[in-house]
């Protein structure tokens, strides 16, 4: 009998330590909605915003990727987030050998493609900062399409030059997970 106790408390002590593992494991493992956001709207799919520090009463800049996973064009007709006075979609475009930066009224997302809003390219501009955003701060932003209607999305501030994480796994990790069988590494 006192062998079958310490038997059965041995298996019990094992047991437990394994199901500790496996909660560390699992605490220590994000899920992937938070290594790989990807926020999803009908069929487009538009991987996490990021932007760099910037000072409040300043102007600061954002950045993704949106893919249009349907047969229709559609377009990004407005930007909002409390973090600045104004959000405007931008684009810089050269003119005379002078790089110009202006607002524009929509960024087509044509059907089956994507858009990527990049330095020196199409982005959203964040005017009149309201506070200081540093590295690792996050904000809410509001997309809204044309077609597609609007999605709350988190923007992610980065050191200056780099992208987020996700961006690097990208090309190799992320596939079309809307009803398609285009796979958009392929591009």
């Amino acid at each position: 009998m006192n062998s079958s106790l310490r038997t059965s408390g041995t298996r019990l002590a094992l047991a437990s330590l394994c199901f500790l593992v496996l909660l560390l494991l699992i605490a220590g493992h994000p899920a992937r909605a938070e290594t790989f956001p990807v926020t999803h709207l009908n069929n487009i799919e538009i991987l996490q915003p990021y932007g760099f520090p910037a000072l409040e009463k300043r102007n600061g800049g954002l950045f993704l990727e949106i893919h249009n996973v349907t047969d229709a064009d559609d377009r990004l007709i407005a930007a909002r987030s409390q973090i600045a006075d104004t959000v405007e979609l931008h684009n810089h475009t050269m003119e005379n050998g002078i790089m110009q930066m202006r607002e524009v009224d929509g960024i087509n997302i044509p059907a089956g493609g994507k858009v990527v809003l990049e330095p020196m390219g199409y982005h959203i501009m964040l005017i009149g900062m309201k506070k200081n955003i540093n590295i690792g701060d996050d904000f809410p932003l509001t997309l809204e399409f044309e077609n597609s209607g609007q999605t709350l999305v988190k923007a992610v501030v980065v050191k200056p030059t780099t992208k987020p994480a996700i961006y690097d796994r990208y090309k190799s990790e992320w596939k079309c997970s809307c009803s398609c069988d285009k796979d958009l590494t392929a591009e």
